[in-house]
């Protein structure tokens, strides 16, 4: 038998997880800021100034805005964390939404083409929109961190009995078995030699968990390293029942 004193790990984890809030929050307001100058100041040097000052704005609004990602997911982890997050509910059609995601995401480094499979019939969840958005960005990105330049990302909607599942997949050389159940964990990063260090916190897929779980949902990965199978990503959600005025859609299955 092993006795383990948790204690001084459990002081170190709730001090991180209180400085990591912290840091979230006082970087938020200055960063808000730097961003709307920069928004106001590209449009007035895409009109009446030389190529390299707008080359350089442009620039600094993109890493500008990689900053603000960064501590929005500071501060939601923080908030999921502490069960603080609340959701913005209406009824809504994820078709349209995904749709236009993906259209946004094509411009992400690698050149993935991303091929949609949605179907044509409204697909209507009760959810908050911007947070279910927030979701399929991080897939995306994930997706196109890990597979080929050049490979595409597939987005399939579909109902399975009283859910929506919400399906992304690449196509690169898989996860390790052993990786799989930490992928959801905060921080972790996918550690392989063959591969250089991805940017980020490693809090992209532990936000999209609990973002899916508050809205009675679940996630799931399945992959296998070495196959030109990558990996799918798979979210659903409970089908919604209740639709917009004057609004045509098959009924969720019971």
């Amino acid at each position: 038998m092993v006795i383990r004193d948790v204690t001084l790990s459990n002081r170190h984890r709730r001090l991180q997880e209180e400085f990591l809030s912290l840091a979230g929050h006082e970087l938020r307001t200055p960063l808000t800021s730097i961003k709307g100058y920069l928004d106001l100041l590209t449009p007035l040097l895409r009109a009446g100034s030389d190529e390299r000052s707008r080359r350089y704005a442009t620039r600094a609004l993109h890493q500008t805005q990689v900053l603000v990602t960064l501590v929005r997911d500071l501060t939601d982890a923080g908030r999921l964390q502490g069960g603080q997050l609340t959701l913005d509910r209406a009824t809504l059609d994820l078709v349209p939404l995904i749709a236009q995601v993906a259209e946004t995401a094509q411009a992400l480094p690698g050149g993935h083409a991303i091929r949609l499979a949605l179907g044509v019939a409204p697909v209507w969840v009760h959810g908050d929109a911007g947070r279910l958005e927030q979701v399929l960005v991080n897939l995306l990105t994930n997706a196109s961190a890990h597979a080929p330049s050049a490979t595409p990302i597939d987005v399939r909607l579909r109902r399975v009995g009283g859910e929506v599942a919400l399906e992304v997949q690449d196509y690169g050389r898989g996860i390790a078995a052993d990786q799989l159940p930490h992928l959801f964990t905060r921080f972790y990063q996918i550690a392989r030699a063959d591969r250089p260090a991805q940017g980020g916190l490693g809090l992209g897929l532990f936000i999209c968990q609990e973002l899916i779980a508050a809205h009675g949902g679940r996630i799931t990965v399945v992959s296998t390293e070495g196959e030109e199978r990558g990996r799918r990503s798979r979210s659903g959600c409970p089908c919604g029942r209740a639709h917009p005025p004057h609004a045509t859609c098959p009924p969720c299955p019971p």
